[in-house]
């Protein structure tokens, strides 16, 4: 079978239609329409390199 495939070649592929590329479908977002937020304790003094 192999040395068929090495003689003969394989078949062309149809490349007369255009290329759609597969794009999976996408989950639904989970929050949608509410403002993110971070909740932290932590204060920014500036920057520690400098001083």
């Amino acid at each position: 079978m192999v040395e068929l495939i090495i003689r003969r070649g394989l078949e062309e592929l149809d490349t007369s239609g255009n290329f759609v590329p597969h794009k999976s479908a996408r989950p639904e977002k989970s929050g949608a329409g509410r403002p993110f937020r971070i909740v932290s304790e932590y204060q920014p003094a500036g920057d520690p390199a400098v001083g």
